[in-house]
């Protein structure tokens, strides 16, 4: 948490300034032109990613109207709103906004609810609000479509409510065990689309079937691709239906490899990856699923990045940014 400096001592240190040598002078004005505060690089993040049109009646005619916790704040000639480039984002109305870069740098790292809570120096209950709300926004991180050589595979978790006080069962200790060897209702599927280039479409699904496969993922695959799959009859149903050229592989008889090009040995190491993410939360309540499986995606995507922090404000502020952060 950033430390704020008392009036008294801030006095002193003004007066303090003119004792200072030129030399000692300049070494200041360096360090303060390069100091920014957290509610300053959001602001200046922002600043560079909002819209000017009204989120409330979606006119371009307004002029400025002040701050509004360090964000400018714009009026609309219209229908006489005022709003900021957050306005009816789900951290529209987050206090304590020097802290969310601070925060955004414990969701790059992985961190639990607690540690977040403990490096911020905030309540653990205002930590799993903030966790949620800024991956609400992440979740409109959108990739471009798939393309070329598209490998698909789903990969299964226990269907859990973890957080309902009202279960009509006994609960699962950190996650637990289905109650029955094998798939069942007990279990959602996610199915992870990647193609060669490293673009990644999840899609979670109560029920894994053909209808929900092609409403979920269809449209973000190119129509003249290569799918390959395994032998499940949903792909088969899919690739037909659709009219897609389909390289199934037979892993239980031994065929991983298709003319040494088609598999889906990437996807398979993509859920080894996101099976361990998953893990390490002991257990995601089902509705919050989705949220986790794109925070593990968005993580893989911006490893390489520099400045990470102020790249996943921009993002969520502008989603369209994403498509334009390579993979590799």
């Amino acid at each position: 948490m950033e430390a704020i400096m008392k009036k008294s001592k801030f006095n002193s240190f003004l007066n303090s300034l003119s004792e200072l040598t030129i030399n000692q002078l300049q070494s200041l004005l360096c360090k303060a032109s390069n100091l920014k505060t957290g509610a300053f690089v959001v602001a200046e993040t922002v600043s560079k990613c909002e819209s000017l049109s009204c989120p409330h009646c979606n006119s371009y005619d307004s002029h400025k109207w002040g701050k509004l916790r360090g964000l400018q704040r714009y009026r609309c000639k219209g229908c006489k709103k005022t709003y900021t480039a957050l306005t009816g984002t789900p951290i529209a109305n987050l206090h304590h906004i020097d802290l969310w870069m601070n925060y955004m740098g414990e969701l790059i790292k992985g961190s639990t609810v607690h540690e977040a809570a403990a490096s911020c120096r905030i309540d653990p209950k205002t930590s799993f609000r903030w966790r949620h709300r800024f991956l609400a926004m992440l979740d409109s991180a959108h990739e471009c479509k798939l393309e070329g050589i598209i490998e698909m595979d789903e990969t299964f978790f226990l269907n859990s409510k973890k957080g309902n006080k009202n279960l009509d069962r006994s609960a699962r200790k950190r996650g637990g065990t289905a109650s029955q060897r094998g798939r069942s209702k007990e279990h959602v599927a996610v199915v992870i689309g990647q193609d060669r280039s490293g673009h990644i479409h999840y899609s979670v699904m109560q029920d894994f079937n053909h209808d929900n496969l092609k409403s979920d993922l269809l449209d973000s695959i190119q129509k003249d691709v290569v799918l390959c799959t395994d032998s499940s009859p949903v792909y088969k149903a899919l690739a037909s239906r659709e009219n897609l050229k389909h390289k199934p592989v037979n892993l239980s008889q031994g065929i991983r490899v298709i003319d040494g090009v088609y598999h889906i040995q990437h996807v398979n190491s993509y859920h080894s990856r996101l099976k361990k993410w998953i893990g390490k939360f002991h257990g995601v309540a089902t509705k919050y699923l989705d949220h986790y499986v794109n925070w593990q995606r968005v993580i893989e995507r911006t490893r390489f990045l520099a400045d990470k922090s102020a790249r996943w404000m921009e993002i969520m502020v502008r989603p369209d940014e994403f498509q334009h952060v390579s993979p590799k």
